[in-house]
C-alpha cells in the first residue's frame, strides 16, 4: 500500500524556485547594467573596468544557475508525479 503524498507544498522546493527566479533575474540584471556601463564614462580606472569585466563575465553564469536550479525543482515535481485516478 503506498502512502498517499501530502497535499501541502515542500517549502524547501518553493524556496528553491524563488531562488531560481532572483538568480535568472539578477544574472540578466546584472548582465544589462554592466553592458550599459561600460558605455558611459564612469569607467574611469582600472579597478573599474576590472569590475565592470567581471560582472559582465559572471552575469550569464548567475543566470544559468538559476535555469538549472528551476530544472532541478522540476526534476523533483516530475519524479513525484503521478497520474491521479
Amino acid at each position: 500500500a503506498d502512502p498517499q503524498p501530502s497535499a501541502s507544498l515542500n517549502p524547501y522546493l518553493l524556496a528553491l524556485g524563488l531562488v531560481a527566479v532572483f538568480l535568472v533575474a539578477g544574472g540578466i540584471g546584472l548582465f544589462v547594467a554592466s553592458g550599459g556601463a561600460f558605455n558611459s564614462r564612469d569607467v574611469r580606472s582600472q579597478g573599474d573596468y576590472m569590475s565592470l569585466d567581471a560582472l559582465i563575465h559572471a552575469a550569464p553564469f548567475v543566470a544559468l544557475l538559476g535555469i538549472a536550479t528551476a530544472l532541478g525543482v522540476l526534476f523533483v515535481f516530475a519524479a513525484k508525479w503521478r497520474k491521479r485516478g
